[in-house]
């Protein structure tokens, strides 16, 4: 991850040639750099960018839990929201302000919540070309940003009340800047990077892995600097005083991190909180036992390709001996500064995350590690724009990868098998423009109160408890069950069930929607 700087020219020198460093787009040929002009490189990211905002207008899902608990923080007062998240839940609070102050604006319908995920997601497309541009070259960041803009991970959690999209687009951008202040030196690039690694500290707490590694690449920098026989002085003075400015912002998320830390001590339930992550039977980690080679290369595989059925995924995961030798050519690949560093950043918080995964197995996911995936689409890109001299092979090898990509977010969003889709609209849609005043939704487990709240607000609605449930005795009932494969809900339902075949009611209706089982007593 060696960063070596390099003098600057005649035409550089308002830039402090101790902080320059060398671009791989220096070295390339003029053709190359004739045939991608700043004015056609950004009208192909404008596209893609309409392309990538369309398709995350078009794919919105329904609300899942996590969207559902986000929805209903919103509703609160902002001290309300605050408190809420210091008691209830394990992330920063710089998404849920942008949410508290989108639905005040345009309110809590479907799209609207998932507004401040949309717009994010879809300025993460030019930001990866501009990274991809200032780290390697044009051509390179083009191609990145278009594989972003039909990346299927990328547009799901660009369609996510959650703030992974923010997650991303701040990691992204936070590359950017650092290599600015390595190239340039302007104090312009030092307060960026500042209020990105700000913003990173603020949206999820696992963007600490990122920021780490970014900082072993400073220290790197410093240094071969330092070894090189020139003046760090200026540099390192710069980076502390940036780094004192960080601390200073950070300072008041202590206590809110301290009490969010106790909370979870407290009630058991962990970093991960009490529901399942969507399709936590296809997490790619068994649930027991600790994080393995398939895991690993199953969240890789999840990054660039995202979520698909169980079988897809075993079939993926037997390739794992050709997969891990992709692994090896893009290291192969990863031999300049600025490919190491965009390397380290794509493929070690996962590792880190598997490890935490021995401790906590519910933290080993992509999710944890998303800010890694708009990295992973550089490596991608820049392995893909190396891979040959000439350019119809690089543009055929192009059009192959995103042909897969387009394949996968295809399969992601349509298919009926993913195991992530979980039909909570369309089920409690059915409860709505069924139930009349006096009827009874009982639902299993606990965690659907905030999404049952969001869809079915005016029906009146009880969890079903682990002792024997407490059936109406009037009107009708609605029995509600999702997450039958966890430990102890489908004892919850069936004594439910139990009771109700059992009561002067019958069963009149039985629907099976995606995960979602659905019961009409009358």
């Amino acid at each position: 991850m060696a960063i070596e700087a390099a003098p600057a020219t005649t035409a550089e020198t308002y830039v402090d040639r101790r902080y320059r460093v060398p671009s791989t787009a220096d070295a390339r040929p003029a053709s190359t750099s004739r045939s991608w002009s700043a004015a056609r490189a950004w009208s192909v990211v404008a596209a893609v960018t309409c392309t990538g905002l369309l398709l995350r207008l078009l794919l919105v899902r329904g609300i899942w839990v996590d969207e559902a608990i986000s929805v209903h923080q919103a509703h609160m007062t902002l001290s309300g929201m605050l408190a809420n998240l210091r008691a209830t839940d394990n992330h920063p609070p710089l998404y849920f302000l942008v949410l508290w102050a989108t639905v005040r604006l345009i309110g809590y319908g479907e799209l609207a919540v998932h507004i401040p995920s949309i717009i994010t997601g879809t300025l993460l497309i030019p930001a990866v070309y501009i990274t991809g541009r200032e780290l390697f070259d044009r051509r390179t960041g083009v191609v990145a940003a278009v594989m972003t803009s039909i990346a299927p991970l990328l547009i799901w959690y660009s369609q996510e009340a959650r703030p992974y999209a923010f997650f991303m687009l701040f990691a992204t951008l936070a590359l950017w800047a650092q290599v600015k202040v390595l190239r340039d030196g302007r104090i312009r690039y030092w307060v960026a990077y500042a209020a990105l690694t700000i913003a990173l500290v603020y949206t999820h707490y696992f963007s600490i892995i990122p920021i780490a590694i970014q900082q072993v690449a400073f220290a790197v920098v410093i240094w071969n600097r330092s070894r090189n026989g020139e003046s760090v002085r200026p540099l390192v003075t710069r980076y502390w005083v940036t780094w004192i400015a960080i601390a200073i912002a950070v300072a008041p998320l202590v206590g809110y991190v301290h009490q969010q830390f106790a909370n979870d001590v407290t009630t058991g339930q962990g970093i991960a909180g009490a529901a399942p992550s969507a399709g936590a039977a296809s997490t790619g980690v068994p649930q027991t036992g600790h994080p393995n080679i398939y895991a690993l290369l199953t969240n890789f595989v999840w990054a660039i390709w995202g979520y698909h059925t169980d079988s897809t995924m075993l079939n993926l995961a037997a390739l794992w001996p050709v997969l891990m030798l992709v692994a090896l050519a893009l290291l192969g690949r990863g031999r300049s500064p600025m490919s190491l560093l965009v390397l380290a950043l794509a493929v070690i918080p996962a590792f880190i995350l598997m490890g935490v995964g021995f401790k906590d197995r519910t933290l080993f996911e992509v999710r944890y590690f998303s800010g890694a995936v708009p990295m992973l689409m550089l490596v991608c890109a820049r392995t893909i724009t190396t891979s040959s001299a000439r350019r119809i092979p690089v543009a055929l090898l192009t059009a192959a990868v995103v042909a897969t990509m387009l394949a996968g977010t295809a399969d992601q969003q349509l298919a009926k098998s993913n195991p992530r889709d979980y039909d909570f609209r369309s089920a409690l849609e059915l409860v709505r423009s069924r139930a009349h005043k006096g009827d009874t939704l009982l639902y299993a487990p606990i965690y659907l109160n905030d999404v049952v709240e969001y869809y079915t607000p005016k029906v009146r609605s009880e969890v079903v408890a682990s002792t024997k449930p407490r059936i109406p005795k009037h009107g009708t009932v609605f029995l509600l069950a999702s997450f039958l494969d966890q430990p102890g809900i489908p004892g919850e339902v069936g004594a439910a069930r139990y009771e109700l075949d059992h009561s002067h009611r019958h069963l009149v209706r039985t629907d099976h929607l995606a995960k979602i089982y659905l019961w009409e007593y009358q």
